[in-house]
């Protein structure tokens, strides 16, 4: 249960063991917590997004004054709703929200109706942002669609229509729904090109998200490809010791991986540690991604000992920068634990996975609820680890 000096959201209540206690600089309250200038590293990824795209919803509900008193006493009282916790009210008057903009813009002159819909065009993007750090991506592809709708088609606003494309070209990737993903991607990497030419760094997005998305379905000489020239772009923008150019290093190295091509593969992911070690450092989950899959790589290879040391490093790092009790450490515990029983090496194996496991059941008995990560981690006592798993960079909704 929610302890009293807290006043989160009642549907984040599941995550209280995620950041109660993992930092004594946060204050005492998910207010304070989400007007920090930065999140702390110790918080789980999914509550970083949810307090990223909340952050985000707060100030769009109040960054815009609208001389319009209906609008204003809505946008309080949605705010009000999100600060107490009940989303569905604050989404029921989302609705009324929505047709109160329309309905006032529609007498205004062009310039002020145009800022009223790109700022009713922005709270849909953060509601869908929202539930995107949820995994409710239908909600979140009807959400960005309502924002596309509002959102005036002149050139002012192109680049962010090119961003709403990909955010729900993206959650409907995640739904599986790879048919419609593709139109939106395809339209948001036409609106880029339009806007910027073939160089620049949106560009590249355009082409690494439908990279992934061939990828995913198996058409890996498209994906291919389209991530040797987002490696060529990357280059001629960023230079090879860029993180940007070490993120499309990771994915080709992945996807050469998945189609058997280890000679390919290695070179790549090789560069993809380096630079992310020496610009994000070790700590960085990007970094420890790259050295995630190098580690299978090298096993692959019958090359243990530097796979063990990589494995050993990732848990390393973890327990360093997030203690032990963080379902991160617990799960990078976990993998290290079912690769030491694939080399018949028990005794190492049983420790780690009483370790985990122990911390695992901890935080599910601490909360009641079981995040998605952890309820497969749970049901099994020894899962396959996720091999390879891709890397994509999205245009954050904070235009």
């Amino acid at each position: 249960m929610m302890p009293a000096k807290f006043s989160a959201p009642a549907w984040l209540a599941q995550y209280r063991a995620l950041f109660d206690g993992q930092d004594q600089a946060l204050e005492s309250s998910w207010q304070q917590l989400i007007a920090q200038p930065s999140l702390p590293f110790s918080l789980d990824k999914q509550l970083q997004q949810a307090a990223q795209a909340y952050r985000r919803l707060f100030y769009a509900l109040s960054s815009v004054q609208i001389a319009n008193n209906p609008v204003q006493q809505l946008q309080q009282q949605i705010r009000t709703a999100l600060r107490r916790g009940d989303l569905a009210r604050g989404e029921a008057l989302n609705q009324q929200f929505v047709a109160q903009i329309l309905q006032g813009a529609t007498p205004l002159p062009a310039w002020r109706r145009h800022r009223w819909l790109r700022h009713l065009a922005q709270c849909q993007a953060y509601f869908a942002l929202l539930h995107l750090s949820l995994g409710h991506y239908r909600s979140a592809t009807i959400y960005l669609i309502s924002a596309l709708e509002a959102l005036p088609e002149i050139n002012e606003y192109k680049e962010l229509r090119s961003l709403y494309q990909n955010e729900a070209g993206y959650a409907l990737y995640l739904a599986g729904n790879y048919t419609y993903a593709e139109r939106f991607y395809a339209k948001a990497l036409r609106l880029s090109q339009q806007e910027h030419g073939e160089l620049h760094l949106d560009v590249a997005v355009g082409l690494n998200n439908l990279a992934l998305l061939k990828a995913a379905q198996t058409e890996r000489e498209a994906a291919e490809t389209l991530l040797l020239r987002v490696l060529d772009i990357k280059h001629w923008l960023c230079g090879e010791h860029h993180k940007e150019y070490a993120a499309v290093c990771h994915n080709l190295a992945a996807l050469y991986a998945a189609w058997a091509r280890l000679a390919d593969a290695k070179p790549l992911l090789l560069r993809a540690v380096a630079i992310r070690t020496q610009v994000l450092g070790a700590q960085h989950p990007d970094t420890q991604l790259s050295q995630h899959n190098l580690a299978w790589l090298h096993t692959q290879q019958a090359e243990y000992e530097p796979a063990e040391a990589l494995y050993l490093s990732i848990v390393q790092q973890r327990q360093q920068h997030l203690g032990m009790q963080h379902p991160d450490t617990a799960l990078a515990a976990l993998r290290l634990a079912h690769w030491y029983q694939a080399q018949a090496r028990p005794q190492q194996a049983q420790p780690l996975y009483r370790q985990a496991q122990s911390a695992l059941h901890a935080i599910v008995q601490d909360t009641q609820v079981a995040t998605p990560a952890l309820q497969v981690y749970l049901q099994q006592v020894a899962p396959a680890p996720r091999t390879w798993r891709f890397w994509t960079r999205r245009n954050p909704l904070n235009s």
